[in-house]
């Protein structure tokens, strides 16, 4: 259990100082303490689920202040991540203002302050940003201090990431970048972190064609309204910031092709993905044909069936290269499912092997165990990549939880390893 920071905002008992219960900051109740959920959310290390907390359980509705670019002033966006709130927000006072980079926002934001009235606070941009060539270094710096101004008044704070943009590849280039850099910033300041906009996400990193409005950078009011409606289930439900690839081209390590969006000769497997198999396979390896993901994922499913008669099955994006990372963090995520014609209770092991050049290991870091039939799962875990390391593995390495022969259907999309450490600011 984690410790908890005693101050005037929790309850100690007075003789022995153990924890039973805290002060409300939205509401100013004295509420008992339930256990371990509140254990977390009231300790400093868990501030991002503390805020979550604050927003979906105040027992009132909630105003909300947005402070930002036109995004910010988009009633029919917020105006949907209210409506989908079921009263536990009461409206949106938004502070956004059309064409305002970040710079702009910070001014403002030291000149009138955030509003003593409102309850919790959202910040976005990078749309002017990029359009102006703001390097990430730049841009995270300005939306580091317009956070830092809003997490000083101690409410819940929303950072909404940089949504996609249609045509001029250089800002569009750009927008990646943020949104990788602002899903890092949020986890370093412990805040809220909301992609409103993965649905609008096209597999060119552009605003799909249906939801742009005509202006290249924003939504039509179907979409905006949608957006709002993901933006509030995702924060209902707990959801990560899932880092689904915004291209076919990583803005990492994870090589071409994360999209899953070529085949080139045509057999159903997406180039750079092998299977093998230290014996011999009963039947298979079968790909089925590459189907398209839909939110929220993107790109296109792989679907791989195995039939082997003992031993383990692998199926692996092999040699990926990863050289002069030594000590930096990465993270590796994507989809996988363990589909429902799983025998023997297959065991699927998600594990990143990183070798030197030449293919001597120097390091194993699991990211998942699944044990038989699973849905579409979302995984994701950091590590440090080891000396000497210049390519990595990926393989889903599967085989049967008792002795005899396995079958097992896997269907993967949307893998990726990205520098975690190259986009702190």
């Amino acid at each position: 259990m984690p410790n908890i920071i005693r101050n005037v905002g929790n309850l100690h008992d007075q003789d022995t100082g153990a924890l039973t219960g805290y002060v409300n900051p939205v509401t100013g109740k004295e509420e008992a303490l339930d256990a371990t959920p509140l254990q977390a959310l009231v300790s400093g290390a868990g501030s991002r689920a503390r805020y979550a907390f604050q927003l979906l359980n105040a027992g009132r509705p909630l105003r909300l202040e947005s402070w930002g670019n036109s995004w910010e002033n988009s009633a029919v966006l917020w105006n949907s991540f209210v409506a989908a709130s079921g009263g536990k927000l009461g409206w949106v006072d938004e502070q956004g203002v059309s064409g305002e980079r970040p710079d702009e926002i910070l001014t403002r934001l030291r000149t009138t302050g955030p509003s003593p009235t409102a309850d919790a606070y959202t910040l976005g941009e990078g749309t002017n940003a990029a359009y102006s060539g703001y390097t990430v270094a730049t841009y995270i710096g300005y939306m580091r201090n317009c956070l830092q101004i809003l997490i000083a008044t101690g409410k819940p704070v929303i950072l909404r990431t940089t949504p996609p943009t249609t045509g001029d590849a250089p800002a569009q280039a750009l927008t990646h970048q943020y949104w990788l850099a602002e899903i890092i910033l949020a986890e370093q300041l412990g805040i809220i972190c909301l992609d409103l906009t993965n649905r609008v996400v096209a597999t060119d990193g552009q605003i799909i064609s249906a939801a742009n409005d005509g202006t290249n950078k924003h939504l039509n009011s179907y979409y905006y309204a949608l957006c709002g409606q993901d933006g509030w289930t995702d924060l209902d439900a707990g959801s990560p910031v899932r880092l689904i690839p915004r291209t076919n081209a990583s803005l990492g390590y994870g090589g071409s092709n994360v999209l899953l969006l070529t085949d080139s000769n045509a057999d159903n497997r997406p180039d750079a993905w092998s299977t093998f198999y230290g014996g011999t396979f009963t039947s298979g390896p079968t790909w089925a044909t590459l189907t398209d993901l839909t939110y929220p994922y993107r790109g296109k499913r792989a679907s791989v069936a195995m039939n082997w008669p003992s031993g383990i099955a692998y199926v692996n994006r092999s040699d990926v290269a990863m050289a002069g990372q030594d000590g930096k963090t990465v993270r590796v995520s994507g989809m996988l499912k363990t589909a429902a014609n799983t025998s023997n209770n297959g065991v699927t092991v998600v594990e990143v092997l990183t070798y030197t050049a030449g293919s001597v290991l120097t390091g194993t870091f699991r990211v998942a165990t699944l044990v038989g039939t699973t849905g579409d799962l979302y995984l994701q875990t950091d590590f440090v990549v080891p000396a000497g390391t210049t390519k990595y593995t990926l393989t889903f390495r599967t085989s049967g939880s008792a002795a005899g022969a396995t079958a097992v259907t896997l269907e993967f999309g949307c893998w990726d390893v990205v520098p975690v450490t190259d986009y702190t600011f």
